[in-house]
């Protein structure tokens, strides 16, 4: 058996992570609406990600453009494709019913843009969704997808929850790691795993991550959080 600390767990998840920032800034598709470049790729991918990050910041003329601009590829995509929203797709700053009905105009943005959408869509929690330290009002998002019950969209890892998987075929698995439950200070937050009746201590969350990634082996694999 391999043992490996949860101080080299994070060590690693924080290089993977900047290794996947580094590939996404060299994405072959524009990282912005002022910014379209388009390069000519010879073979055909066996899979496409779209990654959307910080779409609850305050809302710009410029999220707006690239927003269109993101709609307008994955209206064109392929079903083999997932559109990943990294975090912070709603505000923090949630105190009043006003700021509540915002992140609902947000969300329902956010749906606009997959309407056409024939891929998966896939909701991780960031820094905003974790504002109240609460998990009902983390859980929230996840609430107000199912309301819509869109076939699919949904947030993972769900229940607030830290790691999900998902076996993309048999060459791909994704898997959705919850950074905040792992950093956030659990004294601080109501009802922490409330419904998290098999993870719910650090150590065994590095076990499980260790088993995912020796079950991934042979396989490409994405690790995706905030």
């Amino acid at each position: 058996m391999i043992k490996i600390s949860i101080t080299r767990i994070l060590n690693s998840l924080i290089a993977i992570s900047l290794v996947f920032f580094i590939s996404a800034c060299a994405s072959y598709k524009p990282q912005t609406s002022q910014d379209v470049t388009e390069v000519s790729i010879k073979k055909e991918p066996t899979h496409t990600f779209f990654i959307a990050g910080g779409m609850g910041n305050k809302t710009t003329t410029a999220t707006s453009e690239i927003q269109k601009t993101l709609k307008s590829y994955l209206d064109k995509a392929e079903k083999k494709s997932t559109l990943l929203f990294t975090g912070d797709y709603i505000s923090s700053d949630v105190k009043t019913k006003e700021d509540k009905r915002a992140n609902v105009y947000k969300l329902t943005r956010q749906l606009a843009m997959i309407e056409n959408f024939k891929g998966e869509t896939r909701y991780i929690p960031g820094d905003q969704e974790w504002a109240s330290f609460d998990s009902k009002e983390v859980e929230w998002v996840e609430n107000f997808l199912k309301d819509k019950d869109l076939k699919n969209v949904k947030v993972a890892p769900n229940n607030v929850c830290p790691i999900e998987t998902d076996e993309i075929n048999k060459d791909l698995n994704i898997i959705y790691v919850d950074s905040n439950w792992y950093v956030t200070n659990w004294d601080r937050v109501e009802d922490i795993n409330r419904k998290c009746t098999d993870i719910v201590t650090r150590r065994r969350f590095v076990e499980e991550l260790e088993g995912e990634i020796k079950a991934a082996r042979g396989k490409n694999l994405v690790i995706v959080m905030h």
